[in-house]
């Protein structure tokens, strides 16, 4: 069986009937325009790249199911 992967992000989507859930999104401003990596490449090559060239980051929490 083929499955199919999608990338990005999907809006929340927590099971029917669970428990309301928390959404913490972060924002990074970056001194520099792009990092060298497409849409295949995994989080544990990404965070450093980010760590490495920080300007400014945000967050902020949300909810859902409430």
């Amino acid at each position: 069986m083929q499955r199919l992967i999608e990338v990005g992000y999907g809006g929340p989507c927590p099971p029917v009937g669970d428990r309301p859930r928390s959404y913490v999104f972060t924002i990074h401003a970056m001194k520099v325009a792009l990092l060298p990596f497409d849409a295949s490449s995994s989080g544990w090559k990404i965070g450093p790249a980010i760590d490495d060239n920080p300007l400014a980051k945000a967050s902020f929490t949300t909810f859902y199911g409430r």
